[in-house]
């Protein structure tokens, strides 16, 4: 589950993938996983999402346990915490050619504007 700073409320998050399962070193307290577009995370378009600068979210746990479910969080709330940050995020435009193969040539188009350092 994702809590939402601005938007104050719970944001139910995919389930993890066998992937991120895979990456996650639980015993060590470390659980990778890999978050989707936030237009697809709260299902909204592009456009809403544009409006702000900064989205702030801390993460909780959800497993399933013998006695139900019972939600996980962090003893400190700063290693749980998401900070999307639009200056820091070019915004792709195009990908050419769209269906990309081993060793192909691939031309970027994105705004650099919210570029700050060498890609």
């Amino acid at each position: 589950m994702l809590q939402s700073h601005e938007f104050g409320e719970k944001i139910f998050a995919p389930l993890l993938t066998e992937d991120d399962a895979f990456n996650s070193q639980p015993g060590l307290g470390n659980i990778a996983y890999r978050l989707p577009s936030l237009h697809n995370l709260l299902s909204v378009p592009d456009d809403f999402i544009i409006k702000y600068s900064t989205l702030t979210f801390w993460v909780t746990v959800l497993p399933n346990m013998d006695h139900g479910t019972e939600e996980l969080v962090c003893s400190n709330t700063n290693n749980c915490k998401i900070v999307y940050q639009r200056d820091y995020t070019p915004r792709v435009h195009y990908i050419s050619p769209p269906t990309l193969y081993y060793e192909s040539w691939t031309q970027l188009w994105f705004d650099p504007k919210w570029t700050y350092y060498l890609i």
